[in-house]
């Protein structure tokens, strides 16, 4: 399913390339990584070109490399900032955003979508690296993402009114739900 979901994303691309981070392996779109493990592990560019069945003319519109000689260095989780999924997600034009905190409490915003491809990787953890959401499991990296940028102002002024209705809904007590009811409540 992993892999699947990421070839998604490398169709849409239009890009298939193959990257190395010191001893590991990944397969990349130009926006986000995911490491390649087991028998896709052995594959190379031409063969996920094949897994997404294209034809030859197809072929010629895509950028398909395998970066063997141009190895990056080593991803190291200790020398990356921890960040903090936060609980609420963000749709902004009908796009889902889920925001990261990093430890000086500046905000960033990772598409939804291409975070759900690590759907299935349970205990994960997320890293900042260079301008990048690190996903981590047992401190090995398993992917990356590149955050999306926003307005800014747009995004200030969408968050102070929220800020604003949600401080007077709760000093009216207005839809609040009071904490988790339990049945024995009733």
């Amino acid at each position: 399913m992993y892999l699947k979901s990421m070839l998604k994303f490398c169709k849409k691309a239009r890009v298939i390339r193959i990257e190395y981070h010191g001893n590991q392996k990944f397969l990349t779109d130009g926006e986000m990584r995911i490491y390649l493990y087991g028998a896709a592990a052995k594959w190379n560019s031409n063969d996920f070109a094949i897994m997404l069945e294209l034809d030859d003319d197809t072929i010629e519109k895509f950028t398909i490399e395998d970066n063997t000689a141009d190895k990056h260095n080593a991803f190291e989780v200790a020398e990356m900032q921890s960040v903090e999924k936060l609980i609420c997600s963000l749709n902004i034009c009908g796009i889902p955003y889920q925001p990261f905190m990093l430890p000086d409490d500046t905000i960033f915003l990772v598409d939804m979508t291409r975070l759900s491809v690590f759907k299935d990787f349970h205990a994960k953890q997320y890293f900042y690296k260079s301008g990048s959401l690190v996903i981590a499991k047992d401190n090995l990296v398993i992917g990356t993402i590149y955050p999306t940028s926003v307005n800014l102002d747009t995004m200030k002024n969408f968050t102070s009114q929220l800020h604003k209705g949600i401080t007077n809904s709760a000093a009216a007590g207005f839809f609040d739900a009071g904490g988790q009811m339990m049945i024995t409540d009733m």
